[in-house]
C-alpha cells in the first residue's frame, strides 16, 4: 500500500448529479398516447426491428409519463435463440414472438402481476437443501469430459471409415 489515508479522506465520496436533460425536440404533446394495448403494440411493432422479431427475444420497457405519451422506449436486454430473462412486477404489456408460423398479433398481451407476499414467504419457509449426494471434483469433470470427447471422436472415425468403405 503507498498511502495511508485517513478516515475522513475515506469518507469523501465523490458528488455524483443526476441531471434531466431533454436531448428530443419532440413536444410531448405530439407523442404517441397508451391507452390500450393495441397503442402499446403500433409503438411496438413500429420500432421494432422486423428482421430479428421472430429470430431472437428482446426485452424492451415502454417509459410514459403520467399523460400515459410515449417517452421513450428502453431497450433492456435481448437474448439468442434461448430467450431473455426479465423479472417484472406490477403492470406490463408485450409482445412474445416464439412461432414463426403465427401472427404475432395474436401474441400481445396486457397482465398484472399480483403477489400474495405472506403466502410466497412461507412456501419459501418450506424449501429444503437439495442433499448432497456425491462430491465430485473438478479432475473428475474433465476427465469424463475428455473421455466422452475421445469416445464421440472414436465413434465419428469408425462411422467415416464404415461410410468410405461402402461408398468404394
Amino acid at each position: 500500500m503507498e498511502k495511508n489515508f485517513s478516515l475522513e479522506e475515506l469518507n469523501n465520496v465523490s458528488e455524483i448529479d443526476i441531471v434531466y436533460k431533454r436531448k428530443s425536440k419532440c413536444k410531448v404533446s405530439v407523442r404517441p398516447k397508451i391507452t390500450t394495448s393495441r397503442d402499446c403494440y403500433e409503438v411496438f411493432v413500429h420500432y421494432w426491428n422486423e428482421d430479428k422479431i421472430e429470430l431472437l427475444e428482446e426485452f424492451k420497457v415502454l417509459l410514459l409519463n403520467r399523460a400515459n405519451r410515449v417517452l421513450q422506449i428502453l431497450p433492456l436486454s435481448h437474448g439468442g435463440m434461448t430467450g431473455t430473462v426479465a423479472l417484472s412486477s406490477g403492470e406490463f404489456v408485450g409482445l412474445v414472438a416464439d412461432n414463426p408460423d403465427e401472427k404475432i398479433k395474436l401474441k400481445m398481451f396486457h397482465a398484472e402481476i399480483i403477489n400474495d407476499a405472506d403466502k410466497l414467504n412461507a412456501e419459501v419457509r418450506k424449501y429444503k437443501d437439495i442433499p448432497v449426494v456425491s462430491n465430485v471434483t473438478q479432475q473428475q469433470v474433465l476427465d469424463n469430459y475428455y473421455q466422452v470427447k475421445m469416445e464421440v471422436k472414436r465413434l465419428i472415425g469408425e462411422e467415416v471409415g464404415r461410410l468410405k468403405a461402402v461408398l468404394t
